[in-house]
């Protein structure tokens, strides 16, 4: 009996779609940049086929990784958590280029193009700011409704940067705010928001103007406070 043996070179483009899709959902979305991306064209299209979350952590062990990526290839990217973009990436960070982006973590001068600029998220559901470096509301020219937030987040805020952002955000929902000490006189006392059903409120010190910022959320069903980061009882 002959035996016929093949001596054509298999590769790694002779596998399906679907084994690349199956194989790369065990692969951290860094690794898969990092190994697979700009590969050729087919890996390229299959790697925008997946849907992926990238955490981002800043230390010294990834600055470098972090530097160097370039988001506009994942375009399906839903999920995406970095608190310090470089200036290119915070550029990449545009409803064009994630257009399906839901949950998002950022730093204090991107969120405000993302949540008041022209160029809206239309799917993003929850935001995340964990360190605000200036006033919320500096350098924001026009500020447009953003629809589709549920759940925000803010590292530090005011009561009268809550009180100028809510009627821009008027299905928000969830609250979170570190809520810094207000030396301003407000001047809208009757701002409401109906739609807030749950506030978390960390204090660093107590604030006279805390009961404008309760009497601000009529419909709320779930409130917490905590002080320095230990639940006030």
């Amino acid at each position: 009996m002959c035996v016929y043996i093949s001596h054509e070179i298999s590769t790694l483009e002779l596998f399906p779609d679907d084994i690349f899709l199956e194989l790369f959902s065990f692969i951290n979305p860094i690794d898969l940049y990092r190994g697979f991306i700009n590969l050729n064209s087919r890996l390229n299209n299959i790697l925008n086929d997946i849907r992926i979350r990238i955490y981002i952590m800043n230390d010294d062990n990834c600055e470098e990784i972090i530097k160097h990526i370039n988001l506009q290839p994942f375009v399906n990217l839903r999920s995406l958590y970095l608190p310090m973009p470089t200036d290119e990436q915070s550029l990449e960070i545009t409803s064009n280029s994630l257009p399906f982006l839901t949950n998002l973590t950022i730093n204090d001068n991107t969120f405000k193009s993302i949540l008041f600029g022209s160029n809206l998220f239309l799917h993003l559901v929850t935001l995340c700011v964990p360190c605000i470096y200036s006033s919320i509301l500096n350098q924001i020219e026009s500020m447009q409704l953003c629809l589709t937030l549920h759940s925000l987040y803010l590292g530090s805020c005011t009561i009268i940067n809550k009180l100028n952002i809510l009627p821009c955000l008027p299905n928000l929902n969830s609250l979170d705010i570190v809520l810094l000490l207000n030396n301003q006189t407000i001047r809208q006392p009757d701002v409401k928001h109906h739609n807030i059903s749950h506030l978390k409120v960390k204090l660093r010190q107590l604030d006279p103007d805390l009961e404008i910022l309760l009497k601000s959320l009529p419909n709320l069903h779930r409130l917490e406070f905590l002080w320095n980061e230990a639940p006030i009882k």
